[in-house]
């Protein structure tokens, strides 16, 4: 199983102000497309995300999302930081209802029914671990049917990125990573 902190999570339809531009993150977004209309770009892709898909938005990669205000977006949504990987390019994933994936959504959807929750911290302790481990058996299942969403980071990479959140780290500076990268 991905040793995966969840950063946030919803199951909301987007509102009017809702979409990306030139949008770059750290962190991994996984969206579930329940329903409406939201149009995915990048310097590779432009397509519409389909519904009872499941999504992996890459990190570190801008990309455009933009919604059909006369059908707005549905998703249930979770943003993750996968320790030690990341999301390259963006992952689609065809859920078939029944299957385990479907089983595990469905899990992450009552959890999160009707609360758009932007910080995890407010929120007690079980359930953020339980949607944090049901993503983590969601991508475990994910892998076993050939799909590796996640991509390890370099050695060099996995060592500054732990450091960097090693609390006793201290100052990040460029030269300290630059060596440690070699």
């Amino acid at each position: 199983m991905k040793d995966i902190t969840l950063l946030g999570y919803g199951h909301t339809v987007c509102n009017e102000h809702w979409g990306m531009w030139a949008e770059s993150a750290e962190f991994c977004r996984v969206y579930y497309a329940l329903d409406g209309v939201c149009r995915y770009e990048d310097a590779n892709h432009d397509f519409v995300l389909e519904h009872g898909h499941l999504y992996f938005l890459p990190q570190y990669t801008s990309y455009n999302l933009s919604q059909d205000l006369s059908n707005p977006f549905f998703v249930l949504w979770q943003h993750v930081q996968p320790h030690g990987f990341c999301v390259r390019n963006i992952v689609d994933i065809e859920i078939v209802e029944g299957r385990a994936g479907w089983h595990i959504l469905c899990a992450l959807e009552d959890l999160t029914r009707g609360a758009l929750i932007e910080k995890i911290t407010d929120e007690p302790q079980n359930l953020q671990a339980q949607i944090a481990a049901l993503l983590s058996v969601l991508v475990s299942i994910m892998e076993c049917e050939g799909v590796q969403p996640f991509t390890p980071l370099d050695d060099h990479l996995a060592k500054i990125y732990e450091l960097v959140n090693t609390p006793a780290f201290g100052a990040v500076t460029v030269q300290k990573m630059a060596a440690m990268a070699n």
